[in-house]
């Protein structure tokens, strides 16, 4: 059917739907990684996943905002996932390589983001984060969208470098791995980038569209990390965790499964 035959209501319904499929899929693996997963890793993975969940829910609340205050409470709960994901994703990417980041660590790691947050949630106030906030329309309706302060460029860099950071650790130390770990951890970097690829082509007008389509994105990206992450139960047990295993074995004895995992 083509744009300009769907009815207002159908066109706001289907982009609320995109963003809760998303949602529920995010939701779906964060319970599933929390449940049954290595504590180390499983509970930044879940947290990531969760904050996900979270921005997909903040933007459909955005796009039915019906006032400009309406849509400032909406983009507060969207970016208490958008500075939490990037994060989370870091510290899991840190145990998954074998780093033993403390809790101090963690927090250490997250006082950009909840600074970055801080203003964003202020922003009525400065006026330094978004500007020009305003009816746009999009296809037979309308919705609220703003202009870009600087302080908003400074958050994607915020978010962007844990990124790059915690993709090139897992590559780095599954590199010599077992090919097992190298197509898990393919998965999941893959997965992973490709809401942040949307996110950059939207920032840049490639997508230009009036609302964020990166949690849209998230259904794609999530359906390949959990093929990486449970198929190969990478949440189950760290590569790292099985280099000391193998250190620690005084005969020559290593007993593994079907899946070429060592049986603990």
């Amino acid at each position: 059917m083509p744009m300009a035959a769907l009815t207002p209501q159908t066109y706001l319904a289907a982009i609320i739907a995109a963003y809760l499929i998303s949602a529920g899929v995010a939701v779906h693996i964060t319970q599933y990684a929390l449940r049954y997963g290595e504590r180390s890793i499983s509970v930044p993975f879940g947290v990531g996943t969760g904050a996900l969940a979270v921005w997909a829910i903040g933007n459909a609340l955005r796009v039915v905002a019906s006032s400009p205050d309406l849509w400032y409470v909406a983009t507060a709960i969207a970016y208490v996932g958008i500075v939490t994901a990037p994060i989370a994703f870091l510290v899991f990417a840190l145990r998954y390589a074998g780093y033993d980041i403390s809790h101090r660590g963690v927090a250490v790691l997250s006082l950009p983001a909840v600074a970055l947050y801080l203003l964003v949630v202020t922003d009525p106030v400065h006026g330094l984060y978004y500007s020009d906030l305003g009816l746009t329309p999009m296809g037979p309706i309308a919705v609220y969208n703003a202009s870009r302060g600087a302080l908003f460029w400074v958050t994607v860099a915020e978010s962007y470098l844990p990124l790059a950071v915690g993709s090139g650790l897992i590559l780095y130390n599954t590199a010599e791995r077992s090919e097992l770990y190298h197509r898990q951890s393919l998965l999941l970097v893959v997965g992973v980038l490709i809401p942040w690829a949307v996110n950059a082509l939207h920032l840049v007008g490639v997508i230009p569209l009036p609302v964020d389509p990166t949690p849209v994105s998230f259904t794609a990206g999530l359906a390949l990390t959990a093929v990486g992450v449970f198929r190969s139960h990478l949440v189950d047990i760290v590569p790292v965790a099985r280099d000391r295993v193998v250190e620690a074995i005084t005969d020559p004895v290593v007993v593994v499964d079907d899946g070429d995992r060592i049986g603990l």
